[in-house]
């Protein structure tokens, strides 16, 4: 499981791996069929991050990640009863040698038998909270985040889902039934996106999902594409 508390000069931003992940399929949404539905501001997140496709690997500069040093997070979307968006965390178990107590995104290394970090993504998540994986739940991939370099030298690839909520499938149904692994998490929570990313400024999740989801323009934005402040 991979730490969200990472900062700007320890976690080193690099091009995702090419070689391991095929270029993002594009996801077509359909609003109306949301339920609650999303917001304004939310409706915005949710196109642009569908629409940013991370820069490939330049082999040139940036050498072949070894499988075993590659790692996935799930950010887990979801649209609250406002219309707002959320993110699902998890505190890490206690008995866990690494980090114990932290917060942190369900995540994990990549394993052999995954084709992609989507997959290892969801993998991650359904060991860890039980996420029911597609088609038993709604997932909706928006994008792949550029990948970090985590304080043990991880390459650690953050895959954005939506978790949509219709009116035979609630969101808010499949979050109430997550239930948490005793040994590797202590709780599960949902907080809402806007208010992580001004509590997290330094965090994964605020220079990868600010740069992209808050952009000023609906393009595929660079890296460093200026946010809303």
């Amino acid at each position: 499981m991979a730490q969200i508390q990472l900062t700007a000069a320890v976690a080193a931003t690099i091009p995702a791996p090419a070689q391991f992940d095929a270029q993002p399929i594009r996801t077509t949404i359909d609003y109306s069929s949301l339920n609650p539905a999303p917001n304004a501001l939310a409706k915005q997140y949710i196109e642009n991050l569908s629409s940013y496709v991370a820069p490939p690997a330049k082999q040139e500069s940036v050498p072949p990640f070894p499988r075993k040093r590659l790692a996935a997070v799930l950010v887990l979307l979801s649209i609250n009863e406002n219309g707002d968006l959320q993110v699902t965390l998890t505190t890490r178990s206690k008995k866990l040698r690494s980090h114990p107590g932290e917060t942190a995104l369900p995540g994990g290394k990549v394993d052999e038998t995954d084709a992609t970090v989507r997959e290892t993504a969801l993998r991650e998540a359904h060991e860890e909270i039980g996420l029911p994986l597609p088609p038993s739940s709604p997932l909706l991939y928006l994008t792949t985040l550029p990948a970090t370099t985590s304080r043990t030298l991880l390459v650690v690839i953050p895959v954005v889902y939506l978790l949509a909520s219709t009116s035979t499938s609630p969101s808010t149904t499949i979050l109430s039934s997550l239930q948490a692994n005793p040994d590797e998490v202590d709780a599960i929570f949902h907080l809402p996106l806007l208010s992580l990313l001004s509590f997290s400024p330094h965090s994964i999740l605020h220079h990868s999902i600010s740069s992209v989801a808050t952009a000023t323009v609906v393009a595929p934005p660079p890296w460093n594409t200026h946010t809303k402040t």
